[in-house]
């Protein structure tokens, strides 16, 4: 029992050291989208976790930093097939993917961060609606059954282009306490155990088919949408890591 006590005191100082060597911070926030279509104003909202770890410097790793996301697309249910989702990644500005816009919308830089900025992530609250240059990439769907009826929203389509799509009215930003909500997603309320969301899975059932997520790219590609780097499709609309 002795030998048990002292393995244990061991692991847990090893894991505390660990934790004091290789920080890492996480904040959660709600991300709700409201857009027009036909006159008619609709919103959606969605909770997304992000995670930055100060990186293990091991076979050859060379950057200060790692970075983790939970959370999916957020969509806007229109009615008759038609879907609105604000993807995960970025529109026109170089730092509104899921991984830069709360530094950059709640002020702590105008470029990049590092580990030296976990304590000032931890201590963000409130909520911030963001200035449209801030915007992530968003698509429109004429019928979310058919991966190739997308049509690029933001970026803004170039001129003299279809106008008959919705029009993004605001995108606000809302820091969340993590007790709030439970593991896994779509999230769950804890008093109506009811789900705050719709799975972006349902709502675009094809998104599991490769086949499928290819016909979407190749129509976003002709949209003019501009990816950043090398892009795993599905990866626009849900990341679990």
């Amino acid at each position: 029992m002795k030998n048990l006590g002292i393995l244990l005191a061991i692991v847990v100082a090893g894991v505390v050291a660990y934790k004091w060597a290789y920080p890492s911070v996480s904040v959660r926030y709600r991300m709700t989208t409201v857009a027009e279509l036909d006159g008619k104003q609709s919103s959606g909202s969605n909770v997304m976790e992000v995670t930055y770890y100060k990186n293990v410097r091991l076979l050859g790793a060379s950057a200060d930093m790692q970075i983790g996301i939970r959370g999916e697309a957020t969509s806007i249910d229109f009615g008759s097939r038609r879907l609105l989702a604000v993807l995960l990644a970025r529109g026109e500005h170089s730092r509104s993917d899921p991984e830069n816009i709360i530094p950059f919308a709640y002020g702590l830089t105008k470029g990049g961060i590092g580990p030296e900025y976990f304590p000032r992530i931890a201590e963000l609250s409130g909520q911030r609606e963001l200035p449209r240059e801030l915007f992530p990439a968003v698509v429109f769907f004429r019928d979310s059954l058919d991966p190739t009826s997308v049509e690029l929203v933001n970026p803004p389509a170039p001129a003299g282009r279809s106008t008959a799509v919705p029009q993004l009215v605001s995108i606000t930003l809302e820091i969340i306490d993590t007790k709030t909500w439970t593991s896994g997603l779509p999230f769950v309320h804890i008093f109506t155990a009811e789900p705050t969301i719709r799975s972006i899975d349902q709502a675009l059932p094809w998104l599991r088919d490769n086949s499928a997520r290819l016909r979407f790219w190749k129509t976003l590609i002709a949209e003019r949408y501009q990816p950043s780097g090398s892009t795993e499709i599905y990866t626009l609309f849900k990341m679990e890591q």
